[in-house]
């Protein structure tokens, strides 16, 4: 659902068909006005005026991918991909633990920013002994 954009439209003008006070949601290759859906690339051109445009959130949002491009930049690129998978793993553990004792529900969301930026002190004070302990345990010598 978060590839489509949503829009209630006042007037709207496909083709050479008129709609009014029409319910669209376009996606990468269709449109349907209305429940009628067609082809994006066959409709022709598209006009029309809206009051509400609903863009749905994304999974991972700006903030987030701008904090990661920060760590990058200050800290390099591995420490930048030691810090997405470090704090893939602290959101996930943590979002269980929540689950599991029932302060979230399955559908619940907790924001990342959090777990970004925890990752990458961690990666600041212990990164490079556990990047040498974790080389360890796969190469044993």
């Amino acid at each position: 659902q978060s590839d489509r954009i949503r829009f209630r439209a006042a007037t709207l003008v496909v083709g050479d068909k008129s709609y009014q006070d029409v319910e669209v949601t376009v996606s990468e290759t269709h449109l349907d006005v209305g429940g009628e859906k067609r082809e994006l690339t066959a409709s022709g051109p598209i006009r029309g005026t809206t009051d509400l445009l609903i863009l749905p959130q994304e999974a991972m949002g700006f903030g987030d991918v701008k904090l990661m491009a920060a760590i990058g930049a200050f800290l390099g690129w591995k420490p930048a991909l030691f810090t997405l998978m470090v704090s893939s793993l602290l959101g996930s553990v943590v979002g269980l633990a929540l689950i599991v004792l029932r302060l979230r529900e399955m559908r619940g969301r907790i924001p990342y920013g959090p777990y970004i930026a925890a990752a990458a002190v961690i990666w600041v004070f212990y990164g490079h002994d556990l990047v040498d302990w974790y080389v360890g345990l796969l190469i044993k010598d």
